[in-house]
């Protein structure tokens, strides 16, 4: 289950722009960091020192995979949370609220069963 993190922390992180590309690279699929390093056209160093933040912190998660080539295994970032932040900003009120996204696909996937 995808714990739901403290609001300032998740506006922190992706308040960065390098972030938000990684977020939104990876939630089309897992790469590798020279892959991601290309795709959005970021230093290899650069990209490691936002991977390990992201990592610390639990939006995305490292695994190996074995190279069909007889290469070294590669180490693969994906993502490794699911939520929502809906940010409400009007004359007379403000407010951040996260929700777990696992939670409304578990329901739906009972509605739709039942």
């Amino acid at each position: 289950m995808s714990p739901v993190y403290d609001d300032d922390i998740i506006l922190d992180i992706i308040g960065n722009n390098t972030r938000r590309k990684i977020l939104a690279t990876l939630a089309r699929e897992p790469m590798y960091f020279n892959q991601l390093a290309k795709e959005i056209s970021i230093g290899q160093q650069a990209i490691l020192r936002h991977m390990k933040t992201l990592e610390d912190i639990g939006l995305i998660e490292s695994y190996a995979e074995k190279s069909n080539l007889g290469a070294p295994d590669r180490k693969y970032y994906r993502l490794n949370s699911s939520f929502s932040l809906t940010i409400c900003l009007s004359e007379d009120a403000f407010s951040i609220k996260s929700h777990k996204i696992e939670q409304y696909r578990h329901e739906e996937f009972d509605k739709f069963y039942k």
